[in-house]
Parts: C-alpha cells; sequence; structure tokens
C-alpha cells in the first residue's frame, strides 16, 4: 500500500460509488506512529509490590499481571528446559510416553524441589520431584485454577495428587493490551511448547521482543508467505503483491512459547459501518478469519497476513472498529477481489452452491483490511462466511 509508513486516509464520499466502480480516493500521510510497545498502563503492576496469599479463579487481569511481575509462590524457573527421560511410573503410559510425541522436561524449581513437566503439543502437566526422586502431581498448577470446580481429564494420572500447591506466575491474564490499545488475548490453558504456530522449534523466526513483562516476553514475528489459493483452486495470483505472516508469541520463563492472539479488529458486528453490507445476514459464519485461511487449522485466528503493494486507490473507508480504528474495504479494481472472488465461487461449486455475484462479494464485505499503528502496514482479513476454506 503505497508509501507504507504513513498513515492513509481514504475519502467518504461517494462510496457506494466507489464500491462499484473503483474510482481513485484521496491520500492524507500522517505522523509515523512510535513503534515502541509495553502493557498498557491501565493494566501495569503496582510500584509496590502487593500481597496474595490464596488462589483466585476471579482475578482481574490487573492483579494476573500483578503476579506475574511480583510472584510470591516461591517458583524459580530455568531459561531453558533440561530434556529428561520420562520418570519409570509413566514409562509405556499411553498418554504419558508417546515416544517422540511426548518430552519430559525439569522446568525451575520449588524450594528443595524440581519442577518436571511434559510436553505433548504443549505442556500438559505439572509434576514435583523431591530428593529422594517421589513426585507429586500439580494438578492446579496456575493461581487461576479452581480446584473446586477445574475439571481434571488426566485425573489418572498414578502418583499422589497435590491439590495446594501452585505458581503466580502461571496465572496469565486473560488479555495484554498494548500501547497502541490493540489487544493480545492470552489463552488460559497454554502452559507453552517448543513451536510458534505453524512452524516446529528449528524453524522458529527470533522475531522483535517489544515487551517484558515479569519473566515473560511479548516476541512480535514477521515472516514472508506465499499466496496459497492457487494450490487448491484454478487462480493465479495477483501480480505485484507481497505477503507476510504477523502474529505474536509470549514467551514463557522456562522458555517455551504461547501462541496469543493478535485481534486489532475485533468482531464484525461490533464495526461501526459507513457502508451497506450483508454482516448481519451471514449469521454465524461472517467472521473475520486470516486472508491465508486456505486450510482447516493452518491459519488460524493467531495468524494475520501483511499485504504489500496495493495502491491507496484500492481501498475505501468503510467502517470503525470498537476501538475507533478506520476499516477499509477494496474497490472493485483491488488487485485482490479477482482471485479471492474466483477461489469462493470455486468452493462454492464443489459443493453445488450457488455463489453470489462478485458485486455481494464486495458489498459483504468479503475483504476487509486494517493499518497497523506499529508501522503502517496493511493488514488485510476474510470474512469467513466468502472463505475458499469450504471443506471446513
Amino acid at each position: 500500500m503505497g508509501a507504507m509508513g504513513m498513515r492513509v486516509t481514504l475519502g467518504l464520499a461517494g462510496l457506494a460509488v466507489v464500491l462499484l466502480t473503483g474510482c481513485s480516493t484521496s491520500e492524507e500521510p500522517a505522523a509515523s506512529p512510535s513503534e515502541s510497545m509495553s502493557v498498557s498502563p491501565s493494566a501495569s503492576a503496582t510500584a509496590t509490590a502487593p500481597s496474595f496469599d490464596r488462589r483466585d479463579a476471579t482475578m482481574s487481569d490487573a492483579e494476573a499481571l500483578d503476579r506475574i511481575e511480583h510472584p510470591q509462590t516461591g517458583e524459580t524457573w530455568f531459561t531453558t528446559p533440561v530434556a529428561i527421560a520420562a520418570p519409570p511410573w509413566a514409562v509405556g503410559d499411553d498418554y504419558l510416553d508417546q515416544g517422540g510425541w511426548t518430552q519430559w522436561f525439569e522446568l525451575g524449581t520449588r524450594a528443595d524441589r524440581t519442577i518436571v513437566g511434559f510436553q505433548s503439543v504443549t505442556v500438559a502437566n505439572f509434576f514435583e520431584r523431591d530428593a529422594t526422586g517421589d513426585y507429586e502431581w500439580i494438578a492446579f498448577p496456575s493461581a487461576k485454577d479452581d480446584p473446586a470446580t477445574t475439571i481434571l481429564w488426566d485425573d489418572f494420572i498414578d502418583v499422589p495428587k497435590n491439590t495446594t500447591v501452585y505458581y503466580d506466575s502461571l496465572a496469565l491474564p486473560s488479555q495484554i493490551v498494548l500501547p497502541s490499545g490493540e489487544p493480545l488475548i492470552v489463552p488460559q490453558y497454554d502452559h507453552g511448547s517448543f513451536e510458534a504456530p505453524g512452524m516446529g522449534a528449528t524453524e522458529l523466526p527470533s522475531g522483535t521482543v517489544v515487551e517484558t513483562v515479569g519473566e515473560y516476553q511479548i516476541t512480535r514475528i514477521v515472516v514472508p508467505t506465499d499466496w496459497i489459493w492457487s494450490g487448491p483452486y484454478s487462480v493465479t495470483a495477483p501480480a505485484g503483491l507481497s505477503y507476510s505472516d504477523l502474529y505474536y508469541v509470549l514467551t514463557t520463563p522456562y522458555g517455551m512459547y504461547i501462541p496469543v492472539m493478535y485481534n486489532p479488529i475485533g468482531s464484525l458486528e461490533d464495526i461501526t459501518w459507513h457502508v451497506p453490507n450483508t454482516v448481519a445476514e451471514d449469521g454465524e459464519t461472517a467472521r473475520l478469519v486470516d486472508l491465508m485461511d486456505v486450510g482447516c487449522g493452518e491459519h488460524d485466528s493467531d495468524h494475520n497476513t501483511i499485504v504489500v503493494g496495493t495502491a491507496p486507490s484500492d481501498w475505501v473507508v468503510a467502517g470503525t472498529s470498537a476501538r475507533g480504528e478506520t476499516l477499509y474495504v477494496p474497490t472493485v479494481d483491488n488487485p485482490l477481489v479477482e482471485p479471492m472472488y474466483e477461489a469462493y465461487v470455486q468452493a462454492q461449486e464443489m459443493f453445488d452452491v450457488t455463489p453470489v455475484s462478485e458485486t455481494a462479494f464486495l458489498g459483504a464485505p468479503a475483504l476487509i483490511a486494517y493499518q497497523t499503528p506499529v508501522s503502517g502496514e496493511l493488514v488485510v482479513y476474510l470474512n469467513g462466511a466468502y472463505s475458499g476454506r469450504a471443506w471446513c
């Protein structure tokens, strides 16, 4: 999108005409925003360390941030997990010892005990091992866990169950807000793995650490990606455009990664629209997904596609997010429209469904763009009701 380091304002006049004709609109650059990022002051830790002496399943995000910045439960984490063999009592178990699928690690210490965890996709459970080698299962490891209401799907683990010990530093907030006002949604039951979204451990890009919260680090990762819609469908990639995958990960104090959801727009239904649209009529399928939403689970909501190469005249102001951010939709001449519409049509025809017209596709809207305050990058989303991921 033109000079990506500058904010672009696209005129509101004649929107209905622009949507159908692709007429050029005005461009008004503004000062580039600061690239520094931190936790929102409203959620920052207090100057004096607070006192926490019990679990609290209903704690606020501010309290959760205080806990992970000032843990008082005695845990010390290793920067890098230490790989170990599965304990003797776990060897051969279908769940606890799945060969290459299950890995055991020493993660840290508490007093004279070693904190141990195993990873099967993510860190599934925590244990503590005493000096004699005896294990206890830390059944409710987060200060936000409520033993009275939390369902233990792994209650068959055959070691003593400790329901008292918990770790303040695992009490993650549900949301971390960056200074730009952009939220990062934090999963509550993901304790990390060695993989970033869609990548193995050896492929994890370094990214840019944009903030530290206690012993956690928030990393912004941007990696080039390909146009992928020509794989399942006979569509040609738009000429002159390039793409990058943008996402954030939270690195734990013990060196594992938790994907967090960067959700700058929010929900489609929360947008204040300045143009006619059919979002309400499209029901539950009308939701924002990644532009490269081609396969189940491959590009989920923790991914965002940056598009470089479109012109300001390819976009028009269409609405305002709940946070007050300007949102754009493509004009008919936007190079993304034709191939994305064709992929949608071919997906509908696979299931003998009559596709909507290209005019209706534009007016849905099927494509929505957002300009990041970090560096002016244009992130383009797809309305899930018009995704070619029709087989999921």
